[in-house]
């Protein structure tokens, strides 16, 4: 790869001293630096909604993790690990945003209407349902799972219709919150 990239560089400096050399190639490099600096300007303005794309795309290929006792050294904890770390990467970009929700119904979590949810730490989204009108304000450590000697614990989540969950609250997993809640 790097030599190939040494090649392609060599080439286009060939192309610049020849343009150097000659007027009527000058205006053939000046459009290539222009174009190159579109194509970047693309691909750094595109890249973030790609990688949520293919982090949506990889929580898919994970499969739905069920509940249960995993052991910490099995491939199934390692499915656990890779979907609470891209979840929690994909949080940097859209937590507290519009887009968030429909990321995270996309993921395989159950979402109602009118939801906020903002940063919300350690969560397996196919384990975790939320009722309508759900508010969830920044921090939460929602269902994560449950580590103890040797082995990983995950259960159901449930937050009900017109529940709010204030900064920081850590939510054990099998937790089920019912109508107009208010937890802090």
């Amino acid at each position: 790869y790097a030599t190939l990239g040494a090649v392609a560089a060599s080439a286009f400096q060939g192309v610049g001293w020849l343009s150097t050399q000659s007027v009527a190639l000058r205006p053939v490099w000046t459009f290539f630096h222009i174009v190159c600096f579109l194509l970047g300007m693309v691909l750094l303005v595109a890249s973030v909604p790609l990688t949520l794309l293919v982090e949506i795309a990889i929580m898919r290929g994970l499969g739905r993790i069920p509940a249960g006792t995993f052991s910490l050294w099995s491939l199934a904890y390692i499915r656990v690990w890779l979907e609470t770390g891209i979840v929690h990467s994909a949080g940097n970009w859209l937590s507290g945003t519009l887009f968030w929700p429909m990321w995270l119904r996309a993921c395989g979590m159950r979402i109602g209407r009118h939801c906020e949810v903002s940063t919300i730490i350690d969560v397996v989204p196919e384990l975790t349902t939320f009722g309508a009108e759900v508010f969830l304000a920044d921090g939460i450590y929602l269902a994560g799972p449950r580590l103890q000697r040797g082995t990983a614990t995950l259960a159901e989540t449930s937050l009900g219709d017109r529940t709010f969950l204030g900064k920081v609250p850590i939510q054990n997993n099998k937790m089920t919150v019912f109508f107009n809640r208010i937890l802090k």
